[in-house]
């Protein structure tokens, strides 16, 4: 279905001038060819506006009574509507694409003569401003975070990377762990992820002992060290450990060292 446009009445004749000579030419087309016009590339949420112009090589002169486009993203007004044989007359196209892809829009002339009516094309491309290549992206069990590169089409934009974080996902750094024995036994975590859902302090369960929890983060980072102080005897060296922190849960090798 074409949807029809009206030839430009009086008032959208005057507005239509004002621009004629800063609008680009996009083009020349005859009256009596199906020829097409190439807008080039564009990028989405772009629209462009120009003048392309419309050559009677005929015998006899024409009255544009009409017009119409096959796309709502497409419009042009005749700047006249007459023309005499030989004679070339200005159109205001305007063009606002909205599907990354091929630009093809046809665009219909009727006119006076027969009630017949005269098509070109308006040609180019529309590009996405960025392109992503993994629609469906996997966070294995150990990963708090995964960072993806956009890749970005429009020669104004900088491309940068985006980091995905699994919420309330924190990780061991390192499942090898060495504590200290000497008053008491110590002993710190090195974590990433989602350090915000770790307590500040707290207690802590270290297999059957009691652990004193402290939170030191590091600004401006997702990283964060866990300093652990247990009560009682750890005993054995190179243990597995399970440390439970409100609705975390660590797994690592212990090995005990004395000062």
């Amino acid at each position: 279905m074409l949807s029809f446009t009206q030839v430009a009445s009086d008032d959208a004749y005057e507005i239509k001038s004002e621009i004629l000579s800063k609008a680009k030419l996009l083009g020349t087309v005859s009256i009596s060819k199906h020829e097409s016009v190439d807008v080039g590339t564009m990028y989405l949420g772009d629209h462009r506006e120009g003048k392309v112009s419309l050559r009677n090589d005929t015998d006899q002169p024409i009255e544009i009574t009409g017009m119409s486009t096959s796309c709502g993203c497409t419009a042009a007004y005749p700047v006249e509507n007459k023309l005499d044989p030989g004679q070339s007359v200005f159109l205001i196209v305007r063009v606002k694409p909205t599907a990354p892809g091929k630009i093809d829009s046809r665009l219909g002339i009727k006119t006076s003569d027969d009630n017949s009516r005269f098509d070109f094309r308006i040609r180019g491309e529309l590009h996405s401003l960025v392109t992503v290549n993994n629609t469906h992206l996997k966070l294995g069990k150990d990963d708090a975070e995964l960072t993806i590169t956009v890749g970005i089409n429009h020669p104004e934009l900088t491309p940068e990377d985006i980091s995905v974080q699994r919420e309330g996902h924190v990780r061991l750094a390192s499942r090898f762990v060495y504590g200290t024995i000497k008053d008491e036994f110590t002993f710190r975590l090195f974590v990433s992820g989602d350090i915000s859902s770790l307590p500040e302090s707290g207690q802590a369960k270290l297999n059957e002992h009691t652990v004193n929890v402290r939170l030191q983060k590091f600004p401006d980072t997702n990283t964060a060290v866990l300093h652990c102080v247990a009560s009682g005897d750890i005993a054995g060296d190179g243990i597995s450990a399970r440390l439970t922190l409100a609705d975390q849960s660590f797994e690592f090798q212990l090995h005990s060292r004395a000062q």
